[in-house]
């Protein structure tokens, strides 16, 4: 029986220095080429990126908007519109060992797994910054052992979600558990779409063989952390709303609202004394961009309740795994 199809897409926002030491890795899969399909999938990039890969790259798909998506509503636009049995998730500022797709599928057979995670080391190969994820019962998300020596050695074992920097999906069970949710524009995109599939009784699993190089934060880093910690807020409150039961969110986000707050807080430059019964209080405070992103996060995600709502209703509806179950993979 032939392999499967697999379309392996990879985000790209003015990146042509990450394209140059990308996508030769991809040309060079041990995968049979004609069960490979490679698309970048462009957000709107100003500089000569898909110059660079029409010319140099030719039998690579482009496709291009004309606006900066961001990364989950355009990763959900390709996916949405290919119709290969398995599509592959890979971050630009990436490389990938010649067996990297061959061992992401082969793992995915061996454990009839709907979504496989590479591991991921750094740029040199020397450390760890993807084997598996650490999630918090308020929905913040870590990698386990970054930074670790790359030596360690895992077991293909199961987890809560893989990184969507370096991951393989089998595109039914993706559109089945609602794909990535487009309004976290990026950030914990791939935690939640992990943790609902794992809701719906799809499994993911890690598959340490599947190696890929990241260039850390090569991306990220061009945009200020300010205007990453409102996101990192506001998708994990978005995150636990979502995918836990109605039990375990009656308790888990009253805590996960006041700790936003006092990490904001703890920041925010105010004196308390000021504040104090009988004290003359100052008639302006100013306070601190994290304070600001803080109280910005916690009101975006007032503002979305009613649809999140909804994408809360559309999984619980459809449970097959309980929040008991799950928890030995937050790790």
């Amino acid at each position: 029986m032939a392999p499967p199809r697999v379309s392996v897409l990879v985000l790209n926002h003015n990146g042509r220095g990450h394209l140059e030491a990308c996508l030769p890795t991809l040309a060079a899969q041990t995968y049979p080429r004609d069960r490979i399909r490679i698309e970048v999938v462009d957000n709107a990039s100003t500089d000569d990126s898909l110059a660079f890969v029409r010319r140099a790259f030719p039998r690579v798909a482009v496709r291009r908007f004309d606006r900066n998506l961001g990364f989950a509503e355009a990763y959900d636009d390709a996916i949405r519109a290919d119709d290969s049995e398995f599509v592959a998730l890979l971050n630009n500022d990436t490389r990938v060992e010649p067996t990297w797709l061959s061992e992401l599928v082969e793992a995915a057979a061996r454990h009839d797994a709907a979504c496989v995670g590479s591991r991921m080391l750094d740029w040199t190969g020397e450390k760890v910054d993807f084997a598996g994820g650490l999630l918090t019962f308020i929905g913040h998300s870590w990698q386990r052992d970054a930074g670790g020596p790359a030596a360690r050695e895992y077991a293909e074992e199961p987890l809560l979600f893989a990184c969507a920097g370096s991951m393989l999906v089998q595109r039914n069970a993706y559109l089945d558990a609602g794909g990535l949710d487009r309004d976290y524009f990026a950030y914990f995109e791939d935690v939640d779409l992990g943790w609902r599939m794992s809701v719906l009784g799809f499994k993911t699993m890690l598959a340490p063989r599947a190696v890929t190089y990241h260039r850390l934060h090569g991306t990220a880093s061009r945009f200020a952390f300010a205007q990453r910690l409102r996101l990192y807020e506001r998708n994990a409150l978005a995150t636990i709303f979502k995918n836990y039961e109605t039990e375990t969110l009656r308790r888990v986000l009253p805590v996960a609202i006041a700790l936003s707050l006092a990490r904001g807080l703890a920041h925010s430059g105010i004196d308390p004394r000021d504040f104090t019964l009988g004290a003359a209080p100052p008639a302006t405070v100013g306070i601190s961009t994290r304070t600001a992103v803080h109280l910005l996060a916690l009101e975006d995600f007032c503002r979305q309740l009613p649809s999140l709502t909804a994408k809360r209703h559309a999984i619980q509806s459809r449970r097959k795994v309980t929040d008991r179950d799950l928890f030995p993979l937050f790790g």
